[in-house]
């Protein structure tokens, strides 16, 4: 056993906080990308860590909460300030992977704001909205006068998405059904407790969106696609 002085949570401590740390002298195993994702199925373990074939670097591949794999992405050094290689993975495009309806609806759900696409005068128009998913339904709230209340009885598309555009890694949903307005007194009440307006404006209505159709792509590191 050995001691080293470490970094906690990012921030370097004014007094150095020492403890023990185990040190495996066996070489870090040699492996392309797909190999350690082969490796890792074959184990319960939630990582691998593994030396890059490609790279010569170390890496780390770990398990997503859906079961997919993905690389740990190293922070930036504090001492030597913000600034952060471009990995030759940042650079390349990325697969697209078609998500399941079921999935695509739990991630729609897990982000709070998306876009409704409709038609407006002949036109098309968009709107940044916040949402919650229930019961596989889309809610939005809304007041009077607002455009979105127009929607009312037609096809509408709602879209969300969460992608980080230094990785270029992540997703976006689709849905499309027809908006209805929420008539029903106790299920207002239900959802405005639900739902909590983002912008100052007294929202009385609720639409709802049955997706009638439901597409979802999810960018993958080719690497781990």
């Amino acid at each position: 056993m050995l001691t080293e002085d470490i970094v906690v949570s990012g921030v370097a401590p004014s007094t150095p906080i020492r403890v023990p740390l185990t040190i495996n002298l066996q070489p870090v195993p040699e492996a392309t990308a797909k190999q350690a994702v082969h490796r890792l199925t074959m184990t319960e373990m939630p990582y691998q860590f593994f030396r890059d074939r490609a790279t010569g670097q170390g890496a780390v591949l770990y398990r997503h909460y859906d079961g997919d794999y993905g690389p740990l992405t190293p922070a930036p050094s504090i001492r030597n300030g913000p600034r952060r290689r471009r990995s030759t993975m940042d650079s390349e495009p990325r697969w697209l992977k078609e998500l399941p309806r079921e999935q695509s609806l739990r991630l729609l759900g897990s982000v709070s704001i998306g876009r409704m696409v409709f038609n407006q005068h002949a036109l098309p128009a968009i709107r940044l909205l916040n949402h919650v998913v229930d019961d596989g339904a889309v809610l939005v709230r809304t007041h009077l006068r607002a455009a979105v209340l127009g929607t009312v009885g037609m096809v509408v598309a709602y879209e969300a998405d969460a992608i980080d555009v230094r990785t270029r890694l992540g997703w976006s949903v689709v849905v499309t059904g027809v908006a209805r307005l929420v008539t029903d007194s106790g299920q207002v009440v239900r959802y405005e407790q639900m739902l909590h307006p983002w912008v100052r404006q007294q929202m009385d209505y609720v639409i709802r969106i049955d997706p009638e159709i439901v597409t979802g792509y999810e960018m993958l590191d080719s690497a781990y696609a």
